[in-house]
């Protein structure tokens, strides 16, 4: 009897018999694989992913040490400029005849000639107790300048340059002073008068004599040109010397030189003539010397004339030019050369001296005599622009 949640529950029936167990079946026959299927068309790429986020940077390393310094390249000069000239400018300047050939591209053609110098004259030699009269100076040559188109000449131009004259000289005892030369021309282009431009050199001075000799008076003139004639060389009247003849752009006269007088007083020689140069400046001319009284020994010192002073180049185109020389003072002082150096001025003229003068040098004594000092020479520029000019 059996209890179920305190229930009796009815008696259990006796267990069955056990069935019989089935019998195996026959094992199925085998069958050789199919061959495998086409592969299927692969499918559509996916969308990719969202990118991750950046990793934080790593420490810099150490900087490594800097390498060695290359040597220098070699340095190279830089080349000309292609662009045209604004003018070009060519100085004759050496006595004689020389070419200017145009060049090429060549708008206007600007020249300046200036004439020579003349030469100083010489001063009287003679005895004591006589009148003795210093050589007159020589005369500055004249300045031209002018413009031309470059059609109006030729490719090839003949350029003349004056020589300057010489200063006059005294040789013997109670004789005259000779006088000094003339200065020569100077031109652009055919010599003479068929010359596109020209500048005629100073005349020189005249030498030295006696009171009772009119050539004491004569004076180089200032050679002609077309802007002004050169300044005339200075002039004796009554023992008494004169300065060179000044110039506003011309070049200058040379002074006269010193005379004597029958009571054997020494004067003075003149001084050379300036250049004004109205608003640009002004050069002086030269100084006279000293008048030579005699030293202790008998000897004579520092009676030469003064050479003036000289501008050769200016941008304003008005120089190449220079002032007067001074004259020699008595006894026996040499007249100056015209310029220190410039171009055109005239020389200064000799002092009158004593027979058998000499000058103690410091070492021993020479003849010293007063020479006429020589004149400058001409000179002549080309001045070739390639635009129009400011001031044609």
């Amino acid at each position: 009897m059996i209890k179920v949640n305190g229930a009796i529950v009815g008696t259990a029936g006796t267990s069955g018999t056990s069935g019989l167990s089935s019998i195996s079946g026959l094992s199925g026959n085998s069958f050789t694989s199919g061959t495998s299927g086409t592969r299927g068309t692969s499918g559509t790429t996916g969308t990719s992913g969202t990118v991750g986020t950046s990793g934080t940077a790593g420490t810099s390393g150490t900087r490594g040490t800097s390498g060695t310094t290359g040597t220098s390249g070699s340095s190279f000069t830089s080349g000309t400029s292609g662009t045209s000239p604004v003018s070009d400018v060519q100085i004759f300047s050496t006595v004689g005849t020389a070419s200017w050939s145009k060049p090429s591209g060549a708008d206007t053609i600007e020249v300046i000639c200036v004439g020579a110098g003349g030469g100083g004259g010489a001063g009287r030699r003679g005895s004591s107790g006589t009148e003795r009269c210093g050589g007159c100076g020589g005369g500055g040559g004249g300045y031209s300048r002018q413009f031309f188109s470059a059609d109006e000449l030729d490719s090839i131009v003949v350029v003349t340059v004056g020589a300057g004259g010489g200063g006059g000289t005294v040789t013997t005892n109670d004789s005259n002073g000779s006088n000094g030369g003339d200065g020569g021309l100077s031109s652009f282009g055919t010599s003479g008068n068929n010359s596109n431009l020209i500048s005629l050199g100073g005349a020189g001075g005249a030498g030295g004599a006696t009171s009772s000799n009119i050539s004491k008076t004569i004076n180089g003139v200032g050679g002609f040109g077309t802007i002004e004639n050169g300044g005339s060389g200075g002039l004796i009247s009554t023992l008494s010397p004169s300065a060179g003849g000044s110039t506003n752009i011309a070049p200058g006269g040379g002074g006269s030189g010193g005379s004597i007088t029958s009571g054997n007083v020494n004067g003075a020689g003149g001084a050379g003539g300036s250049i004004i140069f109205i608003g640009n400046g002004f050069l002086n001319g030269g100084d006279p010397g000293s008048t030579g009284a005699p030293t202790l020994s008998g000897k004579i010192i520092n009676v030469d004339g003064i050479s003036g002073d000289s501008l050769i180049y200016s941008s304003n185109q008005v120089a190449f030019v220079g002032a007067g020389g001074g004259g020699g003072s008595a006894r026996s002082g040499h007249g100056a050369d015209g310029s220190v150096n410039g171009y055109g001025a005239g020389g200064g003229g000799g002092a009158a001296g004593l027979n058998n003068d000499s000058y103690f040098n410091g070492i021993t004594s020479i003849l010293h005599y007063g020479i006429g000092g020589d004149g400058d020479p001409g000179i002549v520029v080309v001045i070739t622009r390639f635009g129009k000019p400011t001031n044609a």
